[in-house]
């Protein structure tokens, strides 16, 4: 079996257990298990049709476990943080069943598009797939409902692919809250630990 038919293989098996663009973690390591493939190419495959691995319990896919954050937490409480300590956090925006909205991957491709008026070439500054970027934007204007990016046929200048207006205030906006919430997290934590850099 070629690399493009053992893909096709991992694809359907995902598509066939994903729900909403979100597959269980459980049902990945099933799927790698039941096809004999690695779980790194089930959830490759997924990253690259923008399907959402969760409920990961043992970090398989890049997700960390509640109860290893919750440890850490316990650790950076008894004041045992080693020097040059620093807090790292990702923020983002989910609907009411837990389904990704937009956050800063959503943000990266937009600044992306706009920078380079192309879907292919935004996705090759990214090292994402095309199909992969695309299907990540195709979810979050299903989701918002709202267009994010507008296509323009023709060779001249204003031919390409660029950000709507709606994208460019949703992008100004997630910035600025984005920056609040960074500055928030820094306070507290020099609050937390006295004076740990960030």
């Amino acid at each position: 079996m070629n690399v493009r038919e053992r893909r096709k293989l991992v694809l359907d098996g995902i598509l066939g257990v994903a729900r909403d663009g979100m597959l269980a973690c459980r049902d990945a390591l099933s799927l790698a298990s039941r096809l004999g493939v690695p779980p790194g190419l089930v959830g490759k495959v997924c990253n690259e049709e923008g399907i959402r691995i969760v409920d990961c319990q043992l970090g398989c896919f890049g997700r960390k476990t509640k109860r290893k954050a919750s440890a850490t937490l316990e650790h950076q409480e008894r004041g045992l943080l080693p020097a040059g300590a620093r807090v790292r956090f990702n923020v983002w925006i989910e609907d009411e069943q837990g389904r990704l909205l937009y956050g800063r991957g959503r943000q990266e491709i937009l600044e992306a598009v706009a920078r380079s008026g192309s879907l292919s070439a935004a996705s090759d500054a990214l090292g994402m797939s095309y199909r992969g970027l695309w299907a990540r934007l195709r979810n979050s204007e299903s989701r918002l409902g709202m267009k994010l990016v507008e296509s323009h046929a023709g060779r001249g200048p204003d031919s390409g692919t660029s950000v709507t207006e709606q994208a460019s205030e949703l992008m100004e906006r997630f910035s600025e809250f984005e920056k609040a919430v960074a500055e928030s997290i820094r306070e507290a934590f020099q609050r937390a630990f006295g004076d740990k850099k960030e």
